[in-house]
């Protein structure tokens, strides 16, 4: 199952936001010029050209006609940029021509060029490119959040991401956990245009546990490649009952039985029902998973028949808890979970 999902994110590719020019299509011909920096001098904000950029080239008409990936810090190529096919497809404008003066962007801004940017068919030309007083910022729109997950499983957790920058940026994340347990990240960059959001996943295996409850807790930070200065960092906890929440009935042969709490999970509120056989003194209790009494009400002397009470957590954290009803006779209990 692990590998089903993984295998299916992967296949999915790519999730990229992208505006304006930076989604054209680029129309190859049998013309064409090399581009290419093998010195490592193309820099973005004084930076080395992190992995992962793309560059655009463009002809005096602004007509995209190359484009490539940055795979190497500071370095790019070679990158064909095509000639227009003036002989076949006089009515289209696929590229350059002798003597034009080839525009780069490097992730959607306009770049300086240093060297020889003159277009000539088969000819490589060995530029460097820099971008000066980009601005990079993002703000997050949704985090992970705390999650009951089920045992030896992979639970995928998203971060959804808005480019608040002025041009193309592309988004990864750091994971940290209390247990030590797999953490799967995205083989890919995660682009996303000006004013654009991409969501932005990781994946935690979540291991067979023997016979007990647990809680992990996950510190994620999400980052921008193009500086990784910007970042938001946040943390989520995952809840694991091997139990269930929903663990099975909870009666006795004399009548006497608790229902599960609903909704559940709750956030702040829920509501639990319970039946009685006979008249019968009542409290109600709540624990946290550490044995610790959070809430107890007594509830009197109740009539046989069917009752119900509503529990407000404001003041609890997420988590998993035991509540309990007892009576002179017997008690009972289930587990809660409380999501904020």
């Amino acid at each position: 199952m692990r590998k089903r999902i993984v295998m299916l994110l992967l296949a999915a590719g790519i999730t990229v936001c992208l505006s304006g020019n930076l989604s054209a299509q680029i129309i190859p011909t049998p013309w064409w010029a090399g581009f290419y920096d093998s010195l490592y001098l193309s820099t973005f904000n004084g930076d080395s050209l992190p992995p992962g950029s793309i560059i655009q080239a463009y002809d005096p008409q602004d007509v995209l006609c190359g484009q490539d990936t940055v795979g190497v810090a500071g370095t790019f190529g070679f990158m064909s940029v095509y000639g227009d096919d003036v002989a076949n497809t006089p009515a289209v404008d696929e590229g350059a021509v002798d003597g034009d003066s080839i525009r780069f962007k490097v992730n959607g801004r306009w770049a300086t060029v240093t060297g020889d940017n003159t277009w000539a068919d088969q000819v490589l030309r060995p530029v460097s490119l820099s971008v000066t007083g980009a601005v990079v910022a993002f703000s997050a729109l949704s985090l992970p959040r705390d999650t009951l997950v089920p045992f030896n499983d992979t639970i995928m957790l998203y971060g959804r991401i808005q480019n608040n920058g002025d041009g193309l940026d592309f988004y990864g994340v750091n994971v940290t956990d209390s247990k030590g347990w797999e953490i799967i990240y995205p083989v890919q960059y995660n682009y996303a245009g000006q004013g654009q959001w991409v969501d932005v996943w990781f994946g935690v295996v979540v291991p067979t546990w023997p016979g007990i409850d647990t809680v992990e807790h996950v510190y994620y930070s999400f980052f921008s490649h193009l500086d990784t200065s910007q970042h938001i960092d946040d943390s989520c906890i995952l809840f694991v009952s091997i139990t269930d929440v929903n663990d099975g009935s909870s009666s006795l042969p004399n009548g006497f039985t608790l229902f599960q709490n609903y909704p559940n999970p709750f956030n702040p509120s829920t509501v639990v029902s319970f039946s009685l056989p006979s008249r019968s003194a009542v409290q109600f209790e709540v624990y946290d998973m550490l044995g610790r009494q959070v809430e107890f009400r007594d509830l009197g002397s109740l009539n046989s028949g069917n009752h119900e009470i509503e529990f407000d957590a404001s003041s609890l954290a997420s988590g998993v808890y035991l509540y309990r009803i007892v009576t002179e006779e017997a008690s009972l209990s289930r587990k809660m979970m409380l999501v904020k």
